[in-house]
């Protein structure tokens, strides 16, 4: 099967016979926040006073070409068609040339052009800048007393985990300690980056569940 795209369950070449001809992944863009103040040479550059640069979103394109058919099959399909565009509203966009990856986003343009004959479809998502991991990442730590550790993501920028305790657990990171009882913790103030280097204190079972973000 020849590739495209997959949204809402509905691919682009085996529900619709769209073929791509043209795709286009665009960059995400940073989001600079700056300050001049009067008679200063240059500027403040406040892009990272939350601990990390954060992004802009970003657009994805995609030309379809669609085959010859007749005035009356080509008003049906076209119908077709943008009644599955149409409906994508913050849903996952998987790309058939993007292995174990997802964006997520919206429809923003489409422009439809035909001669009597075959038809050229061009459309515009605009997505969140990080691509998403198709399956969630879990890591496990057995601990009898303290464990000194080190794991590693494939991210980008910071995520945060699900953390799963089966006893009380003090969890050292970053110069924070957080200690959780049994149960089950998704805490904003605790992050995950690239490399990771924690110590665990208690007896029993971690296990930090996540979704790696890249660009």
């Amino acid at each position: 099967m020849k590739k495209g795209i997959t949204i809402n369950g509905k691919h682009s070449f085996k529900d619709f016979g769209l073929e791509i001809g043209e795709r286009k992944i665009e960059l995400p863009n940073i989001n600079r926040i700056t300050e001049k103040v009067p008679y200063q040479n240059g500027e403040y550059d406040f892009s990272t006073l939350n601990g990390e640069l954060s992004y802009d979103t970003r657009t994805i394109s995609y030309e379809f070409d669609i085959a010859e058919l007749t005035a009356e099959e080509m008003e049906i399909q076209k119908q077709k068609i943008m009644g599955w565009l149409l409906s994508i509203n913050n849903q996952k966009i998987y790309d058939d040339y993007i292995q174990d990856y997802h964006f997520i986003g919206s429809i923003s343009k489409i422009d439809w052009s035909e001669d009597f004959g075959p038809a050229t479809l061009k459309v515009n998502f605009v997505v969140d800048p990080f691509k998403y991991a198709n399956q969630e990442t879990s890591i496990s730590f057995n601990v009898e007393g303290e464990l000194e550790t080190s794991f590693q993501t494939e991210s980008n920028h910071k995520i945060i985990p699900t953390i799963v305790t089966s006893a009380e657990m003090v969890i050292e990171k970053d110069n924070m300690s957080y200690a959780l009882n049994k149960g089950t913790y998704k805490d904003p103030n605790f992050t995950l980056e690239m490399q990771n280097n924690i110590k665990i204190t208690g007896t029993g079972t971690v296990t930090f569940t996540f979704i790696n973000e890249v660009f």
